[in-house]
């Protein structure tokens, strides 16, 4: 005879009971799923340059802490590249923000692509970057450096015909270097390209501390 379909036995409420369970872990599962992916965006948002999606200057001072810590260790050294754009303030009153925006991105996208696949690159300014070498030697920074300030040098196309130059600063860690001194002797080294007529690469040489313009 046909059963009572108002009685449910144990197996039907055992499949029920299952059901609800993998629904309610299934729903969960993509909630944290979600969660997690939420968190991941807000970090990289907090690390990256809106502008370049290069890593911000905070990113970057926590990368250089880190290596300067691993060369300490191995007996090795790390070089820095501070560069800047020449004369960027013209190009934002004379052509706009939008120009300006332009140029930074140009001038990213080219620094990106002279780097080796080991180094690093933050945007730390509004026309200002600085590039992490690591395991590399002065010889080698300057001969990436110099190669740099050319290619950027050489970029056509801008607003008005103008040309866009950058002035470069580097230096090369010491054992007993914080992160900031390190990074004050490639911003006097960058300084002095930019006061000795832009568009150059000066090198700050340890241990005396003085400055060789390439």
């Amino acid at each position: 005879p046909p059963g009572d379909f108002a009685h449910i036995d144990l197996i039907q409420l055992g499949f029920s009971y299952a059901s609800m369970v993998l629904n309610l872990g299934t729903g969960c599962g993509l909630i944290w799923l979600a969660l997690c992916g939420h968190r991941q965006d807000l970090q990289r948002i907090a690390r990256t340059d809106s502008l370049t999606g290069l890593l911000n200057r905070r990113a970057f001072e926590e990368m250089l802490a880190r290596e300067l810590q691993r060369v300490k260790h191995n007996g090795k050294s790390l070089v820095l590249l501070l560069l800047d754009i020449d004369r960027f303030k013209v190009v934002n009153d004379t052509w706009g923000h939008l120009a300006g925006d332009r140029v930074i991105r140009q001038v990213s996208n080219t620094l990106q692509k002279g780097l080796r696949p080991s180094d690093a690159l933050s945007r730390v300014g509004g026309e200002e970057f600085v590039a992490l070498l690591r395991d590399a030697t002065t010889m080698q920074a300057e001969e990436i450096a110099e190669r740099l300030r050319t290619e950027i040098a050489d970029l056509t196309g801008w607003p008005g015909g103008a040309q866009i130059t950058i002035s470069i600063g580097v230096a090369q860690s010491h054992p007993d270097e914080t992160p900031e001194e390190l990074f004050h002797r490639c911003d006097q080294a960058m300084y002095h390209s930019k006061n000795s007529g832009r568009n150059l690469v000066t090198v700050s040489e340890l241990p005396s501390g003085g400055l060789v313009v390439l």
